[in-house]
């Protein structure tokens, strides 16, 4: 009755490689689009955890599917194969940018999904999917 919870809040990524195949990533701070070994493989990140055992929660605070020629494109979840053990709470819509509030030095979705965490500790209760969503919205 496990449950892991990887939190990502940066830029998504999506990366032609070397065979021509894209791949969608989580850049972070020092992360370099031209340089896939300083970017996350989100693929990779979805096949480990699925081998776990556990339930598994992904919030992803990123950018999707919206180019920008500075940065790439941003995620684009149809190529990501979920697995069943596994869900993920994306911060934006589909053509969405995810921005920082700066007064809250974090992006709304990022300060409501600590504000929600932070009631589950006070109170005691256990995190619920439904509840976290919920908390969310």
């Amino acid at each position: 009755d496990d449950i892991v919870m990887l939190v990502f809040s940066g830029h998504g990524q999506e990366v032609f490689n070397k065979d021509d195949k894209k791949s969608t990533y989580f850049a972070p701070i020092d992360g370099k689009r031209s340089q896939p070994k300083t970017l996350v493989d989100m693929t990779e990140i979805l096949e480990m955890v699925s081998g776990c055992g556990s339930r598994n929660v992904i919030i992803a605070d990123m950018c999707r599917e919206i180019y920008s020629p500075n940065k790439g494109k941003g995620v684009d979840i149809d190529n990501l194969k979920v697995p069943k053990n596994c869900a993920i709470l994306f911060g934006c819509e589909s053509t969405q940018l995810s921005f920082v509030n700066e007064s809250l030095k974090h992006s709304l979705f990022s300060y409501a999904i600590v504000d929600v965490l932070k009631e589950y500790r006070t109170t005691g209760w256990s995190v619920s999917w439904t509840g976290l969503v919920n908390g969310v919205e």
